[in-house]
């Protein structure tokens, strides 16, 4: 966190969303490897002029300047090294969030609806099967029912051929009920976390579905087949996708007549910014989310308002959404505590 900081000092220290610690740590591996080379030349050097004896002496400038860059090299193998343990704990602490929070929207639909759904015998022979498979097992599938529950901004860049696609928020909201009994449902997200709470939720309303456990991030670099990109940031790749407003800078931008998105869920304890527009994606259904949008005035500029790992997910897919209406898209606020 405290590189985070200093190498971001102007942008909001919220916890960073996870491609913007990818990048980081993209970039301490670059100069991990520079520094490499370095030693490596640097060594060589050392070696050869003590093999000649006095002028060995004669050389302590440039010896100390090799030892400086040696050191120089170690302090960066254990920044970078402390860099990816870090990113790695976020990563971790990510999935948990992820996890939790569609496990709470699962319960949240299962409380509203407590509907007995009758189970066929194809689900009665087949319900104890393991609720996630491996890349190999998968493979292995012939004619297999792949249902694609990530957003359609993930969707319609890269997709699994012959793949259904449903959102996890239409999922749902009943849209379960169009899937079939009669064989098993493949379910596939982007990392695996949102394709095992899916197969969860469809195992409860009597459907055999596997999650792709490493999702379709990890299919693909295995060598499986795929159609187009994987990665949401490999096609949105301009600035405001990534960039964070410290929280000055989102007052004086509200001032300048930037609307702000807050696309935090709107229960429990959580702080509403006055003059904010509430609109999330990720658990809102297709037919509810076009209303949210239109609450947007048309042509505007505006910010999204996040605070978690999967909000800011989410902010960066409405803002997507509202700049194919037309809106100007100028990046997310991650610290509304402190608005």
């Amino acid at each position: 966190m405290l590189l985070f900081v200093l190498v971001l000092p102007q942008q909001a220290h919220a916890i960073p969303p996870p491609d913007v610690i990818a990048n980081i740590g993209s970039s301490f591996a670059q100069i991990f490897s520079l520094a490499v080379v370095f030693l490596s030349i640097g060594s060589s050097f050392i070696f050869s002029h003590l093999k000649k004896g006095r002028a060995f002496a004669k050389q302590r400038p440039v010896i100390a300047l090799v030892a400086a860059i040696g050191v120089i090299s170690v302090a960066l193998c254990i920044a970078y090294a402390v860099t990816e343990i870090r990113r790695v704990q976020e990563q971790e602490e990510y999935d948990r969030e992820v996890a939790e929070k569609l496990r709470e929207e699962i319960e949240k639909h299962d409380m509203e609806e407590e509907v007995g759904v009758l189970k066929s015998d194809f689900f009665i022979k087949n319900q104890y099967l393991p609720l996630t498979v491996t890349n190999e097992e998968f493979a292995a599938t012939e004619g297999a029912f792949v249902l694609d529950a990530r957003e359609d901004e993930e969707y319609e860049y890269g997709f699994y051929s012959g793949s259904t696609h449903i959102r996890f928020a239409d999922i749902l909201d009943g849209q379960w009920s169009t899937l079939p009994t009669d064989q098993v449902v493949y379910v596939m997200c982007w990392s695996g976390i949102r394709g095992s709470e899916v197969a969860s939720y469809l195992r409860e309303k009597g459907i055999v579905a596997q999650a792709l456990e490493e999702g379709a991030s990890g299919w693909v670099e295995d060598g499986g087949a795929w159609e187009g990109e994987v990665l949401f940031l490999s096609v949105y790749t301009g600035e405001q996708y990534t960039k964070l407003f410290s929280t000055s800078e989102t007052r004086a931008l509200q001032n300048d007549s930037v609307v702000l998105v807050d696309t935090r869920r709107q229960e429990g304890d959580a702080q509403v910014i006055p003059g904010s527009i509430f609109v999330s994606a990720f658990y809102t259904p297709t037919p509810e989310l076009e209303s949210l949008l239109d609450q947007v005035p048309p042509d505007s500029r505006f910010i999204t308002i996040c605070d978690d790992f999967v909000s800011c997910f989410d902010a960066k897919i409405v803002g997507v959404k509202l700049e194919k209406r037309g809106n100007t898209f100028l990046g997310r606020y991650a610290s509304p505590w402190e608005f």
